[in-house]
């Protein structure tokens, strides 16, 4: 059977948010993502009242329902004047429109209950029209911010015009390669829309902000840091999965969301990292007298495999990852931390991943010129169930697109260490092949199968090794049951819960080696095992409704849901501050202990002796 894509995508954005409650949907048009004739308890805010939307977009009038609220582009806040009125508030494809982001974000926080949350679907520049203009910055964020702008600047209306292409004819895209693209606009309409900007005082539409997942994640996190919003990023969806919607990306804001604890140099090679993952090569097109120039950016996997694995690895450099996957850049960043510890450690060492997928992981595994072999273990059922209570569908060609993929970047010397196996761990023998040192849990997303790889992969490990899970925050009751299970068997391990679900246990010698090197990255325990266990228990409720299966929560019930989130965010919040008073600690000691080095080998010290002595004797 078919996919039915946009099924997909609707499930997924539901699958991200508790929807139930009274919610508001901003600038749904002539496509309201929540209709209030399917019976949505929704309001709804727009740029004109429902007949003056359904004279715009007379094809489809019949689809547009009345609009609570008209906005002229100023507050939101202002206009509803209702503060901790909704549950939600949803909001597709309409940031890049707003021109002031700060008040937005802002805005829709004063109109969300406490345990609210804004969910926002961005398109991902990369995969549009936006894609040959720079991305946003937060400063630029902020420039607009401190002008209190209403209306886009007569520069962004320039940029946005001449730099505006297509693909094929096509405004959106899903290849990462591209080839046959265009400018839509000559120039003269370029100029026309630039002087009429500059002559009028009435808004103007235009995609004023450009973003990709990571450079979104950065302005959230440097806004919250300042002080300026008090949300974070609580999910950030990319839709590798989805063909069809891999030009945007879903986000959704809450003020109980964690802190991002990602340095800023990693989020910013992350972007550089994902604009990489773009390739645009293409063949001139003439319009208005210019060509489109010939684009080419991609990271040089054999150039790695002259160069030697601590090129990346010791620059943490997650352009390696040239395979797209559902991997965060927080997630590729520890991957590349565990690898760079096993690779530093263990001489020719030996890799197995459950669950490749596309190989999207493998990348970094097979640049690794340390590496000396690559078991990949993946069944491939048409569809992946998950903790949450859905099910994800599996490309039935998965096993062939991961080695398409692979050998547009590697070359088949390099391949050659690789073995797959289509089958369940449970029914590859261990004894056949070579003992292993790093090992990938990955794609499994219910803590039965994940304990059962687990339990399995022990046939398959040294003694000193690492087991690593990715999207640790849903088989967290897996990883807990597993540790359980070492301790009964008497073996040493320690466990660290790295950026952003990426979950490792160090057996052996690794056990000392992860405590020493990464458990200072490793989020506090019990917060993150609680947390991860309320945002499943939220997931799975809002499945269950869905499915009739049961009526929406009481009021007593989300009540208590609100206090867990918040009892969470004090303890992140303790914890950091109990980091910075240790570290400040460690910082004086140092100090300390520096300083008395010094004293006992100056000639002061050395001369003073007999006084000292002479002095201990008449205390006596």
């Amino acid at each position: 059977m078919p996919r039915n894509l946009a099924a997909e995508r609707r499930e997924i954005i539901l699958s991200l948010f508790d929807h139930g409650g009274l919610g508001l949907e901003v600038g749904p048009g002539y496509d309201a993502f929540f209709p209030k004739s399917q019976g949505f308890n929704v309001q709804t805010v727009d740029h004109a009242d429902g007949e003056a939307l359904r004279r715009k977009y007379s094809d489809f009038a019949d689809k547009i329902e009345e609009v609570d609220y008209v906005s002229d582009g100023g507050s939101l806040l202002e206009l509803i004047g209702e503060p901790k009125k909704y549950d939600f508030i949803f909001a597709s494809h309409v940031i890049e429109h707003i021109t002031d982001v700060v008040r937005f974000i802002g805005d829709c926080e004063s109109l969300l209950k406490d345990n609210g949350t804004l969910v926002l679907v961005v398109p991902d520049k990369r995969f549009c029209f936006d894609t040959f203009r720079p991305i946003s910055t937060v400063g630029q964020v902020l420039d607009a911010h401190i002008e209190k702008r209403t209306r886009h600047t007569p520069g962004q209306i320039f940029d946005f015009y001449l730099s505006c292409a297509q693909r094929s004819g096509s405004g959106i895209w899903v290849e990462p390669n591209l080839s046959d693209m265009s400018l839509m606009n000559e120039f003269s309409v370029v100029e026309t829309k630039f002087r009429e900007a500059t002559s009028t005082s009435d808004y103007m539409d235009t995609h004023g902000w450009m973003f990709t997942p990571t450079s979104f994640r950065l302005l959230i996190k440097k806004l919250r840091q300042m002080g300026y919003i008090a949300s974070g990023d609580d999910v950030v969806f990319t839709n590798h999965d989805n063909p069809v919607y891999r030009f945007e990306f879903y986000v959704t804001l809450k003020k109980c969301a964690r802190e991002n604890q990602e340095n800023d140099l990693e989020l910013l090679s992350s972007i550089r990292s994902e604009l990489q993952e773009v390739t645009v090569e293409c063949t001139p097109v003439p319009l208005y007298g210019c060509h489109i120039a010939k684009v080419v950016e991609t990271y040089d996997s054999n150039q790695d495999e002259t160069m030697g694995a601590e090129n990346f690895l010791q620059n943490l450099d997650t352009s390696i990852f040239t395979i797209p996957s559902s991997t965060t850049p927080g997630d590729k960043t520890s991957l590349l931390r565990l690898q760079k510890l096993v690779s530093g450690t263990v001489e020719n060492f030996v890799y197995l991943e459950i669950g490749s997928d596309r190989g999207g992981s493998l990348a970094p595994i097979l640049a690794d010129g340390n590496c000396a072999s690559l078991l990949s273990i993946d069944l491939r059922p048409d569809f992946q169930p998950d903790e949450r209570g859905a099910k994800f569908p599996y490309p039935t060609d998965g096993e062939q697109a991961m080695m398409n993929n692979l050998r547009a970047q590697f070359s088949e010397a390099q391949l050659k260490r690789i073995r797959t196996f289509r089958a369940d761990i449970r029914d590859v023998d261990a004894t056949a092949l070579p003992k292993v040192d790093l090992a990938l849990i990955d794609g499994e997303h219910t803590d039965v199968a994940c304990f059962s790889d687990a339990n399995r992969i022990l046939d398959f490990v040294k003694p000193d090794a690492i087991i690593a899970f990715h999207d640790a925050n849903l088989v967290a009751d897996a990883i807990q049951n597993f540790e359980k299970m070492l301790a009964r068997l008497g073996i040493t391990f320690t466990t660290v819960l790295l950026p952003d679900v990426v979950g490792a246990i160090g057996m052996g010698k690794f056990a000392d080696l992860l405590r020493s090197e990464l458990d200072e990255l490793s989020f506090e325990r019990q917060s993150y095992f609680a947390t991860s266990q309320l945002q499943r228990w939220v997931a799975v409720g809002q499945a269950m409704q869905e499915q009739g299966r049961i009526s929406t929560p009481d009021e007593a019930a989300e009540r208590r849901t609100a206090e867990l989130a918040k009892e969470n965010d004090t303890l992140r919040q303790d914890l950091a501050a109990s980091r910075a008073v240790i570290n400040s600690l460690r910082e004086e000691l140092s100090a300390a202990r520096s300083h008395v080095h010094k004293l006992l080998g100056s000639t002061s010290w050395k001369v003073s002796a007999p006084l000292r002595y002479f002095v201990k004797i008449l205390r006596r």
